[in-house]
C-alpha cells in the first residue's frame, strides 16, 4: 500500500488528471461545490497542460498560508522560520478566533462532502496541502461584513474515488 501510494504521488499526469477532476466538482460552478451550499469557498489551482507532461505537472500559484500557521498579512517567512513556527508551540495558550472556527467547520464540511457526496477525496489533507486564504477585496470595502472561510486545496497526487456502496454503508 505505501509503496502503491508513494508512486502515485510521483505520478504527474495522473495527479493532472486528479486536479481536473476534483475542478470539475469543486471549482467554481462544481456539482459538488453547489452541494455544500454557501459556507464558504474553494480555491483550486488551474492546471497549465501545455506546460506539464510526465515529469512536471505546471500549474497556477495559490497564495495563501498553511493551516495552524499564524502569520500577520504582508509578513515574509523564511524557511527556517517557518520550520520553527510549525515545530514549537506558542509560548502562550489561547483559544481559537471565530474566523479559525469558521475555517475549521468549513474543513469538516468540504470533507464529509468529498467522503460522502462525490466519493472524489482528497486522500492527502495535512496542514501544508490546506491553506487558508485572506478573504477578498469586500474585506477592504466591507470590514463590517463577516467574510466566509475561504480554504484552498493543493497537491493532488492522492485523492481516492469512494464507492457508492461504500458512501450508502457510512451514512446508513
Amino acid at each position: 500500500e505505501f509503496f502503491s501510494r508513494l508512486f502515485e504521488e510521483m505520478d504527474y499526469v495522473g495527479e493532472a488528471a486528479n486536479l481536473r477532476l476534483f475542478r470539475e466538482a469543486y471549482g467554481p460552478g462544481g456539482w459538488g461545490r453547489r452541494a455544500l451550499g454557501r459556507g464558504g469557498e474553494i480555491v483550486l489551482p488551474v492546471p497549465y497542460e501545455e506546460l506539464s507532461g510526465g515529469r512536471v505537472l505546471s500549474m497556477s500559484w495559490v497564495e495563501g498560508s498553511p493551516i495552524g500557521l499564524e502569520v500577520t498579512a504582508g509578513e515574509e517567512i523564511l524557511p527556517a522560520e517557518l520550520a520553527r513556527r510549525l515545530t514549537i508551540p506558542p509560548p502562550r495558550p489561547r483559544g481559537p478566533r471565530a474566523d479559525q472556527l469558521r475555517l475549521v467547520e468549513w474543513g469538516i464540511s468540504c470533507t464529509l462532502s468529498q467522503l460522502l457526496v462525490t466519493g472524489l477525496m482528497h486522500a492527502d489533507t495535512h496542514g501544508g496541502n490546506l491553506l487558508r486564504v485572506e478573504p477578498r477585496q469586500t474585506r477592504r470595502l466591507l470590514p463590517w461584513r463577516r467574510q466566509p472561510p475561504t480554504l484552498a486545496y493543493v497537491d493532488f497526487g492522492l485523492v481516492s474515488r469512494v464507492p457508492h456502496n461504500v458512501r450508502d454503508g457510512l451514512i446508513c
